[in-house]
């Protein structure tokens, strides 16, 4: 292939993605409207204006786009008193308007993260869309018709506008770190010490909240949820994510402490990281906490590496120190505080206690068991990018909890990723992970000595331990901001100090492998993973298209023209009649098709009023089955409802 070729394709592939993402923003845009009807006018204005400062001051836009995202939520909630998904694909239009300024559909990941960044970002682009109209049941016209009947496939509307929302979070990340590498280089790293300030100075401002929130009133700007925990909510409207937020930036004014030219600068950075530290404090956050702890392992590195400036390093920690032991002191009459939260984890400090704890770690109160489980009924794709919550219910109610843990993550980054995309889908997320360990473990070039270079390294692999106890990533505004420093790692280490060279392999791999997971993702779709025979393995009711629920040992129901139900098998044997009713059925007969179990049962154009009945065994081994209809049209019934079959049924003990 030439190189002309390879360019057209690297073109197609990104755009690609571009189109994926802004498929994922409309969506959350468009279900926005019933809330917020002029959302998606206000969020293309600010996108276009969002460009246009961009063209003439990029990286000073996107900083502040980005800076503004961290008080997103408590703007969201001081406007509708409650944080939306769609809120954020209203920010994300203008962070994406920012960065389209000076953006190319060229690629510009240096040529050794091309591989594992290409292909993360195709995979999600290209499974994402195809997950969602597969938990619509492959029916994506619900998502504009409306219906008089209660559907599941309905109610799963929700369900795609999570997905969608998951979706931006990995192509958003992405793609910003591949502008970030667009716009500067390892000679470059005082400039991104500049991109980073607006962004410190956010979250200090968010910081402050969650401080006032935890020190003076736990009500203040705060969802509900929180201050019953005695958890402070901070900006972003939610504790583990305000923590962790905190926790990523608590170490970098130290750094540029150390490095500042004037001791009142110094100070004043110094005074930074005590109310970031206070925010982590207030929040609870156990998982944020570790990324502290972490962190402030530079502290030491600095101690060595600052020479005359060791005395600001030293009044740095000492100010941490004592903000330590004001948490301590003040935190109970206010908030539990992380260390409350930890010590209620230890019963004791006995061997047994010690590993119920370690195995807790793991298991996390199910969570870890249910990923394992989806991860074993879906090992090379996986269950879909962002399904993880939604099937978190009915996995932990057959595994371990029988009412069903709440929605909630994998409780560790790296399982969460198998789960939701299998290991061919992880491939790029766990290879980007190991270049991240060889860079922070690994020899880097000059930058590696400066204290920014050094903290980066810290925050970086605290945050790393952070995602084996934990998803801290999940917040949008997190991802990026670990975007952000993981770049940064990477600048100060001399990635990109090689030139991109156009190279077929580095853009049709990527492209083989998102092709292959989109064809497992699509077959699997219509198999194991398509909802009704999900339910039934998993065994919960599901049904969509009847007018009358299919429940108990006899009855009748009117459907629509496509009906799918997952009832309880009563017994091994079903009694099934079907007729219609249509007025003009005589003249011109109705086309009808019935399933059960996939297996075709009712394949015939009916006229009106002659029922057909059939004796369906069912397997031993399933607890529910599968019933689907379809007829070729419906009548508008006297009750106005739109009626295609008639179906009765009666369990029977045997033929």
């Amino acid at each position: 292939m030439r190189i002309a070729d390879s360019s057209l394709l690297e073109r197609a592939s990104k755009a690609l993605v571009l189109a994926s993402l802004l498929g994922a923003l409309v969506l959350q845009l468009w279900y926005a409207k019933g809330e917020w009807p002029s959302l998606p006018l206000l969020a293309l204005a600010g996108a276009i204006a969002a460009y246009l400062f961009g063209r003439r001051w990029p990286e000073r836009t996107a900083a502040l786009v980005l800076a503004a995202g961290y008080l997103t939520p408590v703007a969201s909630f001081l406007a509708a008193r409650g944080v939306y998904y769609w809120n954020f694909a209203a920010w994300a239009a203008l962070f994406l308007g920012a960065a389209a300024a000076t953006s190319s559909l060229s690629w510009n990941y240096p040529s050794r993260l091309r591989f594992p960044l290409i292909s993360w970002a195709l995979i999600v682009a290209v499974t994402w869309p195809i997950v969602a109209v597969r938990e619509l049941d492959w029916v994506p016209s619900v998502l504009w018709t409306s219906t008089r009947i209660g559907k599941d496939a309905v109610h799963a509307i929700p369900t795609t506008i999570s997905i969608a929302y998951a979706a931006e979070a990995h192509l958003l990340g992405l793609l910003w770190i591949d502008w970030l590498f667009g716009r500067f280089t390892g000679k470059s790293f005082v400039k991104f010490q500049q991109l980073i300030m607006p962004l410190l100075v956010a979250a200090a401002v968010g910081g402050a909240l969650a401080a006032y929130q935890g020190l003076v009133d736990l009500h203040f700007l705060s969802v509900s949820i929180w201050p019953p925990l005695g958890r402070a909510s901070g900006a972003l409207g939610d504790a583990n994510a305000s923590g962790a937020l905190g926790a990523l930036w608590v170490a970098i004014p130290l750094a540029m402490a150390v490095a500042a030219p004037t001791t009142m600068r110094s100070t004043l950075l110094a005074l930074t990281a005590v109310v970031l530290f206070a925010a982590v404090w207030m929040t609870g956050s156990r998982t944020a906490l570790l990324i502290v702890v972490v962190s402030f392992g530079a502290l030491g590195h600095l101690l060595v590496r600052s020479g005359i400036r060791r005395s600001r390093v030293m009044i740095a920690a000492l100010l941490l120190v004592a903000t330590t032991a004001v948490m301590v002191l003040v935190v109970p009459s206010t908030g539990v505080g992380p260390i409350r939260r930890i010590q209620a984890m230890f019963p004791s400090l006995s061997a047994t206690a010690i590993r119920g704890v370690a195995s807790e770690l793991w298991t996390r109160s199910g969570y870890g068991p249910a990923a394992d489980a989806m991860i074993k009924d879906a090992p090379l794709v996986g269950v879909g990018v962002g399904m993880y919550q939604y099937l978190t219910v009915p996995y932990s109610r057959i595994l371990t909890v029988p009412e069903g843990l709440p929605s909630d993550n994998a409780q560790n980054w790296f399982r969460h990723q198998l789960a939701e995309l299998g290991v061919i889908g992880s491939l790029g997320c766990f290879w980007w992970s190991a270049l991240l360990l060889m860079a922070i473990f690994g020899r880097g070039g000059d930058l590696g000595r400066d204290p920014l270079a050094i903290v980066l390294k810290y925050a970086v692999a605290g945050f790393g331990f952070a995602s084996l106890l934990g998803v801290p990533s999940q917040n949008l505004f997190v991802t990026l901001t670990a975007w952000t420093l993981m770049f940064g790692l990477l600048l100060s280490r001399g990635v990109d100090d090689r030139p991109i060279t156009a190279n077929v392999r580095t853009i049709v791999w990527p492209l083989v492998v998102a092709i292959t997971v989109g064809a497992i993702t699509t077959y699997e779709g219509w198999r194991d993973l398509r909802p009704p025979f999900r339910a039934k393995r998993l065994d919960y009711a599901y049904q969509y298209g009847v007018y009358n629920p299919v429940e108990g040992g006899q009855g009748r129901t009117q459907t629509d023209a496509h009906a799918v139900v997952v009832p309880a098998a009563l017994t091994r044997m079903l009694k099934l009649t079907v007729w219609v009713e249509h007025p003009d059925a005589d003249q011109r007969a109705v086309p009808v098709e019935v399933w059960v179990n996939r297996k075709r049962i009712v394949r015939s154009n009916f006229p009106r009023n002659v029922p057909l009945m059939r004796l369906v065994p069912l397997p031993d081994t399933d607890r529910r089955f599968v019933l689907e209809t379809k007829v070729g049209r419906t009548f508008v019934a006297p009750s106005g409802q739109n009626v295609g079959l008639n179906v009765m049924w009666e369990f029977q003990s045997s033929p």
